[in-house]
């Protein structure tokens, strides 16, 4: 039995119960595990996370937004402090901003 990749380059919810093929024409994130995500009107924002083997993880401390009006991924600056990577984390929106809390 074959699988489609499960990724936003290849698939996205077009609606209440429907999935869909989109084309992401821009370069998408690395693939990762234990990241967090949050939608903040039309775009869904990506933080954090691992990559790599179970023996070569790579913690990430990166922030990706998807504008899923135009399926076009755009990597955003953080500017101040930047917490340590991590993964296992929480991000919720509150007014418009995004709250990270925990981790490892």
């Amino acid at each position: 039995m074959t699988r489609e990749p499960q990724d936003w380059e290849h698939g996205a919810l077009l609606g209440v119960g429907s999935f869909g093929r989109v084309d992401v024409i821009t370069k998408k994130p690395a693939p990762r595990d234990s990241h967090s995500a949050s939608l903040v009107g039309t775009n869904m924002f990506i933080c954090g996370g691992y990559g790599g083997s179970s023996l070569h993880r790579d913690y990430m401390m990166d922030l990706h937004k998807l504008d899923t009006t135009t399926w076009k991924w755009t990597k955003i600056a953080m500017k101040g402090p930047v917490p340590r990577p991590r993964s296992d984390h929480r991000m919720c929106v509150v007014e418009n901003q995004l709250i990270m809390v925990g981790g490892r």
